[in-house]
């Protein structure tokens, strides 16, 4: 990680919510070995299971980790993930793609770690929506550790390229969080995208491997 980038994360604690899309899908991680790639403080790695391993560059955000008594390891993510090949059922990573000085480097990465029939799951922020704007949460200016932001079409393209293949999209509205909404955020994904888009503050992505995606999908 080039030096300006890296410092920024090495002293930053880097507590979250967590987001009722990830309720929503936790199923999905039952039973496997999770690769928490940016893991922060853990608070979504203690969901995952005892073999899962999460990846953080902030040395606070380690310690946290083992308070926890959670498998954390310190990585620079702009150097590649330090796991083997093919060693994961999920890749999980949320908010952090648009942070590395490199996402199409990240995302190969994880093509590289995941299991021929596993699963990547991925978020990140929405730049230009209607909910930040009216919060005046700039993107940019409130976030100076934000490097990128994405459209749909332009992640879904950095993604293609990596050898991936989004079969789902799910659109996050943090305010029903705090009311804990959860039947509102179901009845919020059927609405069309473009729409969804507009007032949502992040987006989820599930992805597979090029040429799995149909056979997973229809099992």
């Amino acid at each position: 990680m080039h030096k300006k980038t890296a410092d920024y994360y090495q002293s930053l604690t880097t507590p979250c919510q967590l987001s009722l899309v990830f309720n929503m899908i936790e199923a999905l991680f039952t039973g496997k070995t999770v690769l928490d790639v940016g893991c922060a403080t853990g608070d979504y790695l203690s969901r995952f299971s005892s073999a899962s391993i999460g990846i953080d560059y902030s040395e606070s955000n380690l310690k946290v980790c083992k308070t926890k008594r959670l498998n954390a390891i310190k990585a620079d993510l702009n150097e590649g993930l330090p796991v083997d090949d093919e060693s994961f059922d999920v890749v999980f990573c949320t908010h952090v793609i648009e942070h590395v000085d490199s996402p199409l480097f990240l995302l190969r990465e994880m093509h590289r770690v995941v299991r021929k029939d596993g699963i990547i799951i991925l978020s990140h922020p929405i730049e230009n929506s209607l909910t930040r704007i009216i919060l005046c949460d700039g993107y940019f200016k409130g976030h100076p550790s934000h490097l990128y932001s994405f459209t749909l079409a332009g992640i879904k393209r950095l993604f293609d390229i990596a050898g991936l293949e989004i079969v789902t999209v799910y659109l996050d509205y943090p305010i029903l969080r705090r009311f804990n909404l959860m039947w509102a955020l179901k009845a919020l994904q059927y609405l069309p995208l473009r729409l969804g888009l507009l007032f949502a503050g992040n987006v989820w992505l599930l992805a597979y491997r090029k040429g799995l995606a149909v056979s997973q999908a229809a099992s």
